[in-house]
């Protein structure tokens, strides 16, 4: 993992795709892209496609933990001018704003990168999480190579 992540600013970006409810004791991230998956496909993109893996958090979500807490989980790709979007895709937009962007490699190591990010990273970091959405972006055909690259984007401001 690529310990210490680029700041830059993400631009406004238009993505269509499916959402659900969750929090995090009741994690429905697998139902969720075995939903998207095969729609996603019929759309008929070039591949290999940006998959966008979104949390949008209620504000205080990590000042207030709760496992249980409710927010919306969402899976979704680019807006694509030209090509037909399946009637069960919602749209949604991320705002611009300032992120931290971490890069790591696949499942192998996710957990030990969110850990990292947020027990040694955050704490010493001049940031804090924004009320904005989190989302990771991986690459569908490689979603379980434990060598793929996957990239975390935190919404920070400044402390």
């Amino acid at each position: 993992m690529k310990k210490i992540p680029d700041i830059k600013i993400w631009p406004a970006t238009k993505l269509t795709g499916l959402s659900i409810n969750m929090s995090l004791e009741n994690d429905m991230t697998g139902y969720l892209f075995s939903k998207f998956m095969p729609l996603m496909m019929r759309i008929g993109l070039p591949m290999p496609v940006e998959v966008f893996d979104i949390r949008s958090y209620p504000a205080g979500f990590y000042t207030n933990f709760n496992p249980k807490k409710e927010y919306k989980k969402a899976a979704m790709i680019r807006l694509a001018e030209g090509y037909q979007m399946p009637a069960e895709f919602d749209t949604f937009e991320i705002p611009e704003g300032l992120y931290a962007i971490f890069e790591y490699n696949g499942a192998k190591e996710a957990n030990s990168a969110f850990d990292y990010i947020f027990s040694e990273w955050f704490p010493s970091a001049p940031f804090e999480i924004d009320d904005r959405p989190h989302f990771d972006i991986i690459l569908p055909m490689k979603r379980q190579d434990e060598d793929a690259k996957q990239r975390i984007c935190i919404p920070i401001r400044p402390l």
